[in-house]
């Protein structure tokens, strides 16, 4: 299930993700680049993914459940 997604048409839109990422969930993409696990298109961190994918270039947060 898709927790977060960042806004295709926004010019802002990474800003915008990154800070709700911190309200919400309070991580950072900083905290999946450093201690999550690399998977094929992303991070593993916990009970949640963050991902981006070739097709559809914009990051995603998912839960794991």
């Amino acid at each position: 299930m898709v927790l977060l997604l960042e806004d295709d048409c926004a010019p802002d839109a990474r800003e915008y993700f990154e800070k709700r990422l911190l309200e919400k969930f309070g991580l950072t993409m900083k905290d999946f680049f450093e201690k999550g696990e690399k998977i094929e298109f992303g991070y593993k961190l916990g009970e949640y993914k963050l991902e981006y994918f070739p097709d559809d270039p914009y990051w995603r947060l998912s839960g794991l459940a």
